[in-house]
């Protein structure tokens, strides 16, 4: 069931690539996919590698993709390998504290969360993600 979650939230994870925080505040504007993932995850690896080959042969745009995992503080180590061993290309945020479940309330891994440009939810995919799918790629077109 779709619900408000909007941008101005105080949702952070740390931007793996700068080691940074980055706030999902900063993304208002553009339409934003949300994957959380961990490295422990057999579904998970089987979804960003799935992920990845669809976005190396097809756009998406203007829905911006973020992979978010959410696993203990190793997970630098572990996002890192997964995004060279899947040459993934999409910004990763480290959340080692899980705050995706409270923010966007889901349970378990992977879990994807689709926001409007406004940041107000309109899809929550729990298991893996199909970007092929019929019911993803409408809902990725609803706010495009």
């Amino acid at each position: 069931m779709p619900s408000h979650q909007p941008y101005g939230s105080s949702y952070s994870a740390t931007d793996l690539d700068s080691g940074r925080t980055v706030r999902l505040a900063t993304m208002a504007g553009t339409p934003v996919l949300l994957v959380s993932w961990a490295s422990w995850c057999v579904d998970c690896a089987a979804e960003l590698k799935g992920i990845g080959d669809y976005l190396a042969s097809h756009s998406i745009a203007p829905v911006q993709v973020i992979l978010v995992n959410v696993e203990d503080p190793n997970g630098m180590s572990a996002s890192r390998q997964t995004r060279q061993q899947d040459a993934l290309t999409t910004p990763m945020w480290i959340d080692d504290g899980n705050a995706f479940a409270r923010a966007f309330s889901t349970v378990g891994v992977p879990t994807a969360v689709l926001l409007t440009r406004s940041g107000r939810r309109v899809a929550t995919f729990p298991g893996a993600l199909d970007l092929s799918s019929s019911q993803v790629q409408d809902a990725l077109h609803s706010v495009g």
